[in-house]
């Protein structure tokens, strides 16, 4: 199971700013978490 990336993956690279998009728009993750209210989760 490897997409190019996995939530510890991108969490990871989520520090180093590298996949702060990704995160965002696939995951409304923890960035942007508040003002998105994660209405993007599948």
């Amino acid at each position: 199971e490897n997409d190019g990336f996995n939530e510890e993956n991108f969490l990871i690279n989520d520090s180093r700013g590298q996949f702060e998009n990704i995160s965002a728009e696939n995951l409304g993750i923890q960035i942007n978490g508040d003002e998105m209210e994660m209405e993007n989760v599948n």
